[in-house]
């Protein structure tokens, strides 16, 4: 959801929470015993790039998403001992069908931005937004062997993705930005 932090509703806020930090959480934590007891399994943190850039009118889906991969880099520390890996892919604009599926976004009539209800119309609907990287359903992979741990690799039509689309992290070899 695309909104000022100053006009997004606390019902709002605590659906992108939901949705982008408790229920992962919870399905990786339901997923723990099998994680401890199995080898070379690796848990794959979807984030995005918003939670790592400050962007505007992204404040709410941006902190649940530095939320979400908070608990996946703290799982990494923590469950290293116990043999649990974690790559976290932090993807920036993508080509999915959010927002022609879901409904048309309008900030409210008397927030503070309101007069910008155009542009946001234009900019969730993808006409004035930048292009994004499309997407096949195979598009990420993760190698999960010994050999190489944590190498994550974009696998669109069986090409890696050129060093200019993607590079590691600088504070964390485990983690891509895409």
């Amino acid at each position: 959801m695309t909104c000022p932090a100053l006009d997004t509703s606390l019902k709002d806020a605590r659906q992108r929470f939901e949705l982008h930090f408790i229920t992962p959480s919870a399905c990786t934590k339901a997923f723990l015993p099998l994680l401890v007891r199995g080898h070379n399994l690796v848990v794959v943190n979807n984030s995005s790039i918003a939670g790592e850039k400050t962007l505007p009118f992204q404040a709410v889906y941006g902190a649940s998403k530095s939320a979400n991969a908070t608990f996946a880099e703290t799982l990494r520390l923590e469950g290293e001992p116990l043999g649990i890996r974690v790559v976290t892919v932090i993807t920036g604009i993508i080509e999915t069908n959010l927002h022609k599926n879901g409904k048309e976004q309008e900030l409210p009539e008397e927030g503070f931005y309101s007069p910008l209800n155009q542009w946001l119309r234009e900019r969730t609907g993808g006409t004035n937004r930048p292009p994004g990287m499309p997407v096949d359903q195979d598009i990420f992979m993760v190698k999960a062997g010994p050999k190489n741990q944590n190498e994550v690799i974009a696998n669109e039509h069986g090409r890696k993705m050129q060093s200019r689309d993607w590079e590691y992290h600088t504070r964390n070899e485990h983690r891509a930005i895409l």
